[in-house]
Parts: C-alpha cells; structure tokens; sequence
C-alpha cells in the first residue's frame, strides 16, 4: 500500500517562517508522517524573500527550511494534469492563478494530498485531495 504524502502550500511555509502558532502546530502533527511541497511552492518562497526588506536573510531561512522537504517537480506529467485542469476550469468559467494549476497538477500526477488554507483556489479541481490548514 502506497503512503500518502501530504504537499504543504506555500501559504502553511510563509506562516512556518512567519512563526504564526498554527503553522508550527502542523508541521509538529505532520513530523512522523511524510510530508513534501511542490517546486512552484518554492518558487513563491524564493521570491517572496527576495523582494522583502531582510532579502539574504530571508532567503537563508528558506533554504533552510525547503533541506527537510521532499520537492515535487513540475514534470511532463504534471504539465499534463495542469493543463487538464486549467482547460476544464476554463470551460466551466472558473479560472484560478496559473500557479496553482502547476500545484494542482503536481499533486494529482503524485497522488498527493494538499494543504492549504486557500480551499477556494482548489476546490473545483476534480480528483485532487485537499485539506484545509
């Protein structure tokens, strides 16, 4: 039987950073189980902290952080679950952030589950696994 690995999204990582209480609360429940984000998530991470005030700082704490994570790729099968999804969402007149597709599309080609707190980013995307952070 195939474990299923939890895909934590960026908003969860900025809270970690962040110090925010839920945030660390979660990755303590999650520390026996495995746990991975995607290479769009750490894209948002790395350019978030690249923008801010404290830039190298900032940027340390990522690569901290992103050591401890399995990282999923987006791949050819990923590009095809995304763009799957984008096109359905498309002519069902629901259209979400290109990026999120890319998510999307990670974790349903890797069976994994998303955590996130941006539910309605996610929640018309059929067969994708969500809960909510």
């Amino acid at each position: 039987m195939r474990i299923k690995m939890k895909c934590l999204d960026s908003n969860i990582l900025i809270d970690f950073l962040r110090g925010k209480t839920e945030a660390l609360k979660l990755l303590k429940e999650l520390e026996n189980e495995s746990f991975s984000t995607t290479t769009i998530n750490v894209f948002e991470l790395l350019y978030g902290a690249k923008i801010s005030e404290k830039q190298e700082d900032n940027v340390d704490e990522v690569k901290k952080l992103i050591k401890s994570f399995n990282i999923f790729s987006f791949d050819y099968k990923a590009c095809e679950e995304a763009s799957s999804i984008l096109k359905i969402l498309k002519d069902d007149g629901n259209l979400i952030d290109i990026r999120d597709a890319f998510i999307a599309g990670i974790c349903k080609s890797n069976g994994l589950e998303l955590i996130t707190k941006n539910i309605k980013h996610f929640k018309n995307i059929s067969g994708l696994k969500i809960e909510k952070y």
